[in-house]
């Protein structure tokens, strides 16, 4: 576990994973970025209330600010936005799965689903939690 922590305390390492991350989030959306006049969705809004150009947008600009000025602030707004994530996707999950589709009954293969799915997020959100910056601006 210490080792985990020095390798992600290393500024360099920090920078690679939101450059990942970015790179990610951009393949997420690529479809609709390279601009299949058909098929694209930037401006529709999404099951949440926000346009998929904001969904797009805002957390490209924090990993960008984060790959280029590494600090405690973004650091703070991307635990807290992903936290938010982890919450809505709970309650998303809990309310509109199972209430709306009427399902009274979970299958074995949509519980493994959830338990993989919440187990991944909540690692990625430690790993966040470990990259802590030392500069606070």
């Amino acid at each position: 576990m210490k080792k985990l922590n020095n390798i992600l305390s290393q500024d360099f390492v920090q920078r690679g994973f939101y450059l990942v991350a970015l790179l990610f989030w951009i393949f997420t959306f690529w479809n609709d970025i390279i601009g299949y006049p058909s098929h694209s969705n930037l401006d529709s809004t999404s099951s949440i209330g926000f346009s998929y150009m904001v969904l797009l947008i805002v957390p490209s600009s924090i990993f960008l600010i984060q790959i280029f000025r590494n600090n405690k602030v973004f650091w703070g707004i991307v635990l807290t936005l992903f936290s938010s994530f982890i919450m809505y996707s709970i309650i998303f999950f809990s309310i509109h799965y199972y209430e709306r589709s009427g399902i009274k009954t979970t299958e074995f293969k949509d519980l493994i689903f959830i338990v993989v799915y919440f187990s991944i997020l909540i690692f990625i959100e430690y790993l966040i939690y470990l990259m802590k910056p030392k500069r606070l601006l």
